[in-house]
């Protein structure tokens, strides 16, 4: 995504590429946006934008292999 995009942060960052409801920014530790090259994210990278974590309501919604939590007597 980031070279399809030539390269180009600002372009994706607002996106959220793995549709899990957090913009890759936000996952990244870029909320604004304004990370440059060579420079140190704002804050801690939360998540990855590729993959939807499985602890956010949208990607347990979407998960198809998650067993039922059920007990046998």
């Amino acid at each position: 995504m980031f070279f399809s995009n030539g390269q180009n942060w600002t372009a994706i960052c607002d996106l959220d590429a793995d549709n899990d409801g957090k913009t890759n920014g936000v996952e990244l530790g870029d909320p604004e946006c304004v990370w440059e090259r060579g420079t140190i994210p704002a804050g801690p990278a939360t998540g990855h934008p590729g993959i939807c974590e499985i602890e956010t309501q949208e990607c347990l919604s979407k998960a198809s292999d998650i067993c039922p939590t059920t007990t046998t007597p």
